[in-house]
């Protein structure tokens, strides 16, 4: 069994932060994998970077806003208000 956790190390001992399936005594192999901390100012300075990236595509003459802008089925205010609600039709997700 291969079971991936997130745990915090403290007064020299590794806490999970989580349940896991051990017995008490029970033998386990750990590799320590730190978890990168991002500052907001990091994140914002990282979308940021993504947000001025340009726009690729192809030529064909059709884009996603296109699609949008001639009545896409499901447009944005209706998937908000069906997300707030919970009323997505089952096949929405099939």
């Amino acid at each position: 069994m291969s079971q991936t956790i997130t745990a915090i190390f403290e007064d020299g001992v590794i806490r999970p932060l989580e349940e896991i399936e051990l017995t008490n005594g029970e033998e386990v192999e750990v590799i320590l994998v730190k978890k990168p901390q991002a500052s907001p100012k990091e994140s914002r300075k990282i979308l940021s970077e993504i947000a001025a990236l340009p726009v690729e595509g192809s030529n064909n003459g059709f884009s996603g806003e296109d699609h949008d802008s001639k009545g896409n089925a499901l447009n944005r205010a209706g998937v908000a208000k069906r997300a707030e609600r919970g009323t997505f039709p089952v096949s929405f997700f099939q």
